[in-house]
């Protein structure tokens, strides 16, 4: 075979493409540029762990909430299932929801059949505070009715994320709301529905 070019030589032009199929070159990044992504890295954490911390928060309030409502509802739908009724104890300091039947059958019949809620583990994490006492108790009847109105209030240390949780007299119904007031002091009229 003849060569097009002159003499057979091939002109410099192409030369200079045979490069790129040589054998690959090593590459990697600089020392600056690695620090320049450990920089930016460093700033989007700095911006994004306030945001971070206030979710983990209202999730743990709203966590609380959620359980605090089951209880209650599962205590009422206890009452009324087996026709007896149902005290509910709730401790502030253990951050506990207890519920046995009354009068006082002995022994005493749990009325949560899944158990005891503990909302918390620190109070640290949570603060738990409500307007039914042990001598005040919250109790349904074997209606799932009950005879006095209270109040129970969630909140966070420090934060002004509060939630509470009505039951009105009567009828019984347990509803939520947003707080708005000291939490140390629970008062119905701070207790405003979820919108």
């Amino acid at each position: 075979m003849v060569s097009p070019y002159r003499d057979g030589q091939i002109p410099l032009a192409f030369l200079g493409r045979s490069r790129l199929i040589g054998p690959p070159q090593q590459q990697g990044l600089t020392l600056t540029e690695i620090l320049v992504v450990v920089f930016l890295v460093g700033v989007l954490a700095a911006i994004a762990a306030p945001s971070y911390l206030a979710w983990a928060t209202k999730q743990r309030v709203e966590d609380a909430l959620v359980v605090t409502v089951g209880a209650l509802k599962e205590a009422q739908a206890e009452a009324i299932r087996k026709s007896q009724g149902c005290e509910v104890q709730i401790t502030p300091a253990t951050q506990t929801i207890r519920a046995t039947t009354f009068p006082a059958a002995s022994p005493a019949v749990n009325c949560l059949p899944t158990g005891n809620r503990v909302l918390s583990s620190s109070a640290a994490d949570l603060q738990l505070t409500t307007s039914f006492t042990p001598e005040a108790p919250l109790r349904f009847t074997y209606r799932g009715t009950t005879p006095r109105q209270g109040i129970l209030v969630l909140a966070h240390p420090g934060t002004p994320r509060q939630r509470c949780v009505v039951v009105s007299a009567g009828i019984g119904i347990i509803r939520t709301g947003y707080y708005r007031g000291d939490p140390a002091s629970p008062s119905l009229a701070n207790c405003h529905r979820d919108p």
